[in-house]
C-alpha cells in the first residue's frame, strides 16, 4: 500500500500477513472512512482529500480469541492542476503560439499527441492536456 495515494482514483491494498493455511481465514479491513471489506487484497477509492489509518483484521472463522490486525497510514491528496498558458492569446496567419504548461509533471499528454510541457501552435483551436503529478495523480 502506498503512504501517498490520490483522491478518487482505486488504491489497492494488499495482505502480506502469515496466516495458518489449515484454518479458514477472515480478512477484516477497515479503510478509516467508515467503508470496510472482507476481501483478501481489495481496492477502495477515498473520496475525500485528508490523512487515514486503514487497517486489516486477521480471524479465524470458528475460532475465538485467535486474531491480530495492523494499521498503517496513508495521505490521501488532490491532483496538481494543469494550467496552459498561451505565449499569444490569439494568432493570425503564419504566427506560432508556445503553449506551456505551468507547474512540475512527471508525465504530459496533450490532445495533440504530442508528450512535452510545451507545444507550438498555428491553427486556432480547443488544445488539452493530461497531466500526471510527482504523486501520481492525474490532472
Amino acid at each position: 500500500m502506498p503512504a501517498t495515494g490520490c483522491v478518487n482514483s482505486p488504491i489497492s491494498f494488499t495482505n502480506t500477513s502469515t496466516n495458518d493455511i489449515r484454518a479458514t481465514t477472515t480478512f477484516t479491513w477497515a479503510f478509516g472512512d467508515t467503508n470496510t471489506s472482507t476481501v483478501q487484497n481489495p481496492t477502495h477509492t477515498y473520496t475525500a482529500v485528508q490523512a487515514f489509518n486503514p487497517q486489516l483484521t486477521l480471524s479465524y472463522t470458528g475460532v475465538t480469541g485467535c486474531s491480530n490486525n495492523t494499521t498503517k497510514n496513508i495521505n490521501i491528496v488532490a491532483a496538481q492542476t494543469p494550467t496552459i498558458t498561451a505565449s499569444l492569446p490569439e494568432i493570425c496567419p503564419t504566427e506560432v503560439s508556445t503553449l506551456t504548461v505551468a507547474g512540475t509533471f512527471t508525465t504530459y499528454q496533450w490532445n495533440t499527441n504530442a508528450t512535452t510541457a510545451s507545444i507550438d501552435v498555428s491553427t486556432p483551436g480547443d488544445y488539452t492536456v493530461n497531466t500526471t503529478d510527482a504523486n501520481g495523480c492525474v490532472g
